[in-house]
């Protein structure tokens, strides 16, 4: 059986990368303990999409979650846009 640990530790053995960022956009809501139990298995930020439509329309897409750095997608399953030049 594989878990997200597994993963990560294949992250790390093969390329010494450390996953520093949770991704939970398929959720039906995120519970208020969502940013610590990120925080416990070692993440500094989390990507989620299922909150309360007033966040988008006020669009506070980047805000601190119970002392986690959170980004909210704009679009439904798509990834964030990066301009890296």
């Amino acid at each position: 059986m594989s878990s997200w640990l597994d993963g990560h530790m294949y992250l790390k053995n093969k390329f010494n990368v450390t996953v520093k960022t949770g991704w939970q956009v398929d959720t039906f809501g995120h519970s208020s303990l969502t940013p610590q139990l990120f925080k416990a298995i070692g993440f500094e930020n989390l990507i989620i999409n299922r909150v309360d439509s007033r966040l988008k329309k006020e669009n506070k897409f980047e805000f601190w979650w119970n002392g986690m750095f959170s980004h909210l997608l704009y679009n439904h399953y798509n990834s964030p846009k990066y301009d890296f030049e």
